[in-house]
């Protein structure tokens, strides 16, 4: 879009359903748009969840990705899918006013994919600070049918994260997944969500352990990980008394589907801090199986 637009819902229905109905893209983009003030009512921001009437008029501003020249590093490319890695600090996908994100760069070195999807093709996300694998499609089709094999589970991924001293050989952790403001919890009737942990190496100071899942809820790794007693290091939300600002090592190391598995080699700064933590050995020697 190049400039603002009025929209008008013919029947009754849900906002984000009809914004992304109207607009042509996907619901979780409309979300998006709603939640950050690009689709307004009555000249008023409005929640997604909102149920509109049949006349109900709502303007939507411009929401054209400002693209950003910052690097991509690619770790597999097919016909219609890319496997890029996405640094430590930096967003998947763009906010009001942003600068710079994974969604931005690929809008400016991929300027075909900008409009898949409504996300230049994202398939899934990662949190800010977690590092690792996202995949992101080259066409429409490519879109729907591989984020049909994250939706139904069918796609398993790998974490890597430096946790307090562990011991774990293949616990099993499911709890159902809520969300609750900026945090996540669990509750009966919440999403279903099963994680596999294994600890690979483990110094006095912490130790690295292996997440396996086939699900992908949002910060099921950090809470799962949590209600373990050995939260990420530094975790500001589920690390009891970190700061807003602190700093933990949580990476996609690994993704598998239809029978082929990416790898992305762990950053420069996991070597770093995993000297800090006497846990050279497991930072020189990083032969982990994923299986």
């Amino acid at each position: 879009m190049s400039e603002s637009v009025i929209i008008t819902c013919d029947v009754a229905s849900r906002a984000d359903v009809f914004v992304a109905q109207a607009l042509g893209v996907s619901r979780g983009l409309a979300k998006r748009l709603i939640a950050e003030g690009y689709v307004t009512l009555n000249g008023k921001p409005f929640s997604k969840g909102k149920d509109l009437q049949a006349g109900d008029k709502l303007v939507v501003k411009d929401f054209s990705i400002r693209s950003s020249d910052g690097p991509i590093k690619k770790i597999w490319e097919s016909d219609d899918l890319l496997a890029l890695h996405k640094p430590a600090g930096l967003p998947t996908t763009s906010v009001l006013g942003s600068n710079d994100s994974l969604e931005q760069r690929i809008a400016h070195h991929f300027p075909r994919m900008k409009d898949i999807g409504g996300e230049c093709g994202l398939i899934n996300r990662l949190d800010n600070q977690t590092s690792g694998i996202v995949l992101a499609a080259k066409s429409d089709v490519s879109y729907k049918t591989h984020r049909e094999l994250f939706k139904t589970h069918k796609v398993t991924k790998w974490y890597l994260a430096i946790c307090p001293p562990t011991d774990y050989h293949d616990m099993q952790v499911s709890l159902p997944i809520v969300q609750r403001g900026k945090k996540v919890g669990s509750a009966a009737g919440g999403l279903p969500a099963t994680t596999t942990i294994t600890t690979l190496a483990c110094s006095r100071l912490a130790s690295v352990v292996l997440c396996k899942t086939n699900f992908g809820r949002r910060h099921q790794i950090r809470y799962h990980l949590a209600q373990s007693k050995t939260p990420l290091l530094g975790d500001p939300l589920y690390d009891h008394g970190q700061d807003e600002g602190s700093v933990f090592f949580l990476h996609a190391a690994a993704v598998r589907f239809r029978s082929k598995t990416l790898v992305d080699a762990l950053p420069k700064e996991w070597q770093d801090k995993l000297r800090l933590l006497e846990l050279r050995e497991f930072c020189m020697d990083q032969q982990v199986e994923y299986s």
